[in-house]
């Protein structure tokens, strides 16, 4: 976003009147939620992006259990936002007064906004965050405010939650809450085929039916020809009064009480995996070969550090609903920083996407990358381009090591794409798309048609479109797609 002006609005009003000026002038405009985004995503070179931290207020109907929400709170507590400390955080404000949302993802420091925005969610295909969604405001490309209910705006609601800011600028976001819940589970290190949980099988022990009857759960592949094993986050639901004593999640053992030391030598680890290879090119195409043959052993034990558990001996977790959902809020991204394609499947032909990739791996041991492979379930959504609409998924994370030096959509990740192409997978809208982003949501998405009409009534001038987004909707008139530029470390 070089170049770009930033502006920090306090209130709709003060939007409506930006949107008009940028309109008559020709700018386009763009929100910045947490910079959880690709950058391309969010805006490019020259736009107007609007900052809504100060947007920050919470109201709950008393009456209705609805909570109302301005675009600029956050989920969870951020540890970069400069207003981390005001108290409008969402989940702490919730469970205070005895109120929960059904699912969270990975991580709460996005916006409210912004997670509902790119298809964002937790790992569950029976809890989605986004069916909490009973209205929002926003504004459009013309400066005109929207407010969309559920039961009366279904269609306009289900076009534009999940279209990355190209139909408005939304303002505030009303979801309804339910009564308080802990969570209550077990992480556990097994074989990628097992006996209780096998990737490539169809039947009671596939990865279809563990995600089905799982509240919550996510399975961490590491498909590595040396490791084949997972991590297998298994949880689900239980009264705030259960019996069962409280427990925190840790992601990693701790060392005088804090996972930063292992944090810190896993990321070590992984750097040296990257780098490595770098120094032995240098002694030519023969000396590195034999530089990885002896080097494989090394690699198989340092991944295999990752997943060093003993199945008889899970480690058991229980505490509050947004305390435990999230499960890498105690990742520090600085030590491991990653970048990923999401992809989304059928959850029906599981057994059959993870064989593809299965195959893949075999006959092509790189393909499986330095990292691992997130597994886990969305329910289907109503929402036109959300990349479950209409079907449960099988969403399948791709890491890539931000430490390599090359760009993984030239080599790395069509392999992977392409291994999976006979499903006409989805993608996550924020996270890394093909080259030509057009590739993967033409022909994917049966309501797209709708949509852009929709999108076209909202902002006729396209201001709220970067160039990315209109290349990934098919609406460039250019031959060559423009390409998101890989993400950096976040810098708030």
């Amino acid at each position: 976003m070089r170049d770009a002006l930033e502006l920090h609005l306090r209130d709709e009003q003060a939007i409506v009147d930006l949107v008009v000026s940028a309109r008559e002038t020709g700018r386009r405009v763009r929100v910045l939620g947490a910079s959880h985004s690709v950058p391309s995503a969010i805006a490019g070179s020259g736009d107007i992006v609007i900052v809504l931290d100060r947007l920050r207020e919470v109201r709950c109907d008393a009456a209705s259990e609805e909570v109302t929400v301005g675009a600029g709170v956050r989920l969870g507590i951020d540890p970069l936002d400069p207003l981390r400390n005001d108290g409008t955080a969402l989940c702490p404000y919730l469970h205070a007064r005895g109120r929960a949302l059904p699912n969270l993802g990975g991580v709460i420091h996005q916006t409210v906004a912004g997670f509902l925005a790119t298809g964002s969610g937790g790992g569950s295909a029976r809890f989605d965050a986004a069916a909490a969604v009973v209205a929002l405001r926003l504004v459009d490309g013309t400066g005109r405010v929207h407010e969309l209910r559920r039961g009366a705006d279904d269609d306009l609601l289900d076009a534009v939650l999940v279209s990355v800011g190209s139909c408005g600028i939304v303002t505030s976001i009303t979801l309804r809450t339910e009564p308080a819940y802990d969570v209550a589970g077990t992480e556990t290190v097994l074989p990628d085929r097992g006996d209780a949980v096998d990737l490539f099988a169809d039947g009671p022990t596939g990865l279809a039916a563990f995600l089905t009857k799982t509240d919550y759960a996510r399975i961490l592949w590491w498909p590595q020809r040396q490791v084949r094993r997972i991590v297998v986050w298994a949880a689900h639901r239980i009264a705030a009064d259960h019996p069962e004593p409280p427990r925190d999640y840790q992601p990693l053992p701790t060392i005088l009480g804090s996972t930063q030391p292992l944090q810190i030598a896993g990321g070590a680890a992984l750097w040296a995996i990257v780098h490595w290879r770098r120094v032995g090119r240098l002694a030519g195409a023969r000396a590195l070969r034999a530089l990885e043959r002896a080097m494989a052993p090394v690699e198989g034990a340092l991944y295999r550090a990752f997943v060093d558990g003993d199945p008889e001996r899970p480690q058991r977790f229980r505490g509050p609903w947004w305390e435990i959902l999230p499960q890498d809020a105690k990742m520090d991204e600085r030590w491991m920083p990653t970048t990923f394609t999401e992809i989304f499947v059928p959850l029906a032909r599981a057994g059959e996407a993870m064989r593809c990739l299965d195959r893949l791996f075999s006959a092509e041991p790189s393909a499986a990358g330095r990292f691992a492979i997130e597994l886990y379930a969305a329910p289907a959504s109503a929402s036109w381009l959300h990349p479950a609409h209409g079907d449960a998924a099988l969403r399948i994370n791709v890491f890539w090591l931000m430490h390599e030096p090359s760009d993984p959509r030239d080599e790395f990740l069509p392999r992977i794409w392409e291994a999976l192409a006979e499903f006409r997978p989805r993608l996550h809208w924020a996270k890394l798309f093909p080259h030509e982003p057009a590739t993967m949501v033409c022909g994917r998405f049966p309501r797209l048609c709708e949509f852009l009409a929709i999108r076209e009534r909202f902002d006729p001038d396209r201001i709220l479109l970067t160039e990315w987004l209109g290349a990934a909707l098919g609406l460039s008139d250019e031959g060559t797609r423009p390409a998101a530029p890989l993400p950096r470390r976040r810098t708030r």
